[in-house]
């Protein structure tokens, strides 16, 4: 039996990650592209409120060395109603699986989510909460389908459960890109433990859930509609607005059909 199988929960944290990439240049020569704002507010609040709205109170952002900037824009975490704690990366950005590595005395042995901070989802972050907390996986990922597959990480699927999952291959094996909200139970620490840097010297978020499920881990999956990933350019930043403001408008007409009824 896998270890933690059996392991009681007291309650889930949340991982997420602003350290600086080289994504989106020019701006990020001058700018960390998770304080770059989205439809007038910077788009790693959309994250931190999206915790919160699924009532987690522990978040640990992991940041570069000799960042100070984030600390100070973002906070301790009162405006979200939530403990801030910052984790620094040292070494430089070396790939999601380092994230989870870095952060190991933060977790302890808690259920926790990963939530890339340069993403935005606007999925029901509760319902997926319950979801993972009302299963017997080690790892629940919310999965999207894109045009162009081959530019993520594609898990290779076998019904309700991921065997494989390939980091930007040539020759996907779904039409799913894995999105950048994860749930994990403390085994993913002992699947960052056991695997190797990839030909680029990263910890490729992609071997943890491959490792998990190819040693009788339990890796499931969700699949998620409304996602936005920058893909490089500072003309993506348009679709992540639309994607918000759209997100807006709706929740706006809801509310005034609500107050008609």
């Amino acid at each position: 039996m896998p270890a933690f199988a059996g392991m009681t929960y007291k309650y889930m944290k949340a991982l997420l990650t602003a350290a600086r990439n080289n994504n989106l240049k020019p701006l990020t020569h001058t700018v960390n592209k998770h304080l770059i704002p989205l439809a007038n507010k910077p788009m790693i609040f959309y994250a931190l409120e999206h915790v919160a709205s699924a009532g987690i109170k522990d978040i640990g952002i992991v940041i570069n060395e000799n960042d100070n900037e984030a600390p100070q824009i973002i906070g301790d975490g009162s405006k979200f109603n939530s403990r801030i704690t910052y984790i620094k990366q040292t070494g430089g950005t070396l790939g999601l699986g380092h994230v989870i590595k870095v952060a190991r005395e933060f977790l302890g042995n808690e259920k926790f989510l990963l939530y890339l901070g340069d993403n935005i989802i606007l999925d029901n972050l509760p319902a997926l909460v319950d979801h993972f907390e009302n299963s017997d996986a080690n790892c629940l990922l919310t999965l999207a389908k894109v045009p162009n597959p081959q530019r993520f990480g594609v898990p290779e699927l076998r019904g309700n459960n991921i065997i494989r999952v390939e980091e930007r291959p040539v020759y996907p094996k779904s039409e799913y890109a894995v999105a950048g909200l994860y749930f994990y139970d403390a085994s993913a620490h002992i699947a960052a433990e056991n695997i190797k840097p990839s030909f680029r010297g990263d910890y490729e978020i992609s071997d943890i859930h491959t490792w998990l499920a190819q040693n009788e881990y339990n890796v499931i999956w969700k699949e998620i509609k409304n996602w936005w990933k920058d893909r490089g350019e500072p003309k993506d930043l348009l679709e992540g607005n639309k994607l918000i403001l759209s997100n807006l408008s709706n929740s706006k007409r809801e509310g005034t059909l609500e107050a008609s009824t």
